[in-house]
């Protein structure tokens, strides 16, 4: 189980934002936890090959090669928020 506070993190660390994360405590929690059930897929035999921050890493890897220009619009600022708000 991975929170929406660490996956949070994993993506700024990952993106190298600099800004806050600020969480709105006013706001409801919604579901207190929400999980996949991968059992079926491992009785099968089935493994993950990467594990969460892997595949964040992998995967903006791979938006920042087949889109750099959204990563160069955001890096000049067109969207650039110094915080972000939960």
């Amino acid at each position: 189980v991975i929170s929406i506070s660490k996956v949070a993190e994993i993506i700024k660390q990952t993106v190298q934002y600099q800004g806050k994360l600020i969480y709105n405590t006013k706001k409801p929690d919604g579901m207190p936890i929400k999980t996949l059930d991968s059992s079926v897929l491992t009785s099968l035999g089935w493994k993950s090959s990467f594990n969460f921050q892997s595949a964040i890493e992998i995967t903006y890897k791979w938006f920042f090669r087949e889109r750099p220009e959204k990563i160069n619009k955001w890096r000049e600022g067109e969207r650039a928020t110094p915080d972000i708000i939960f």
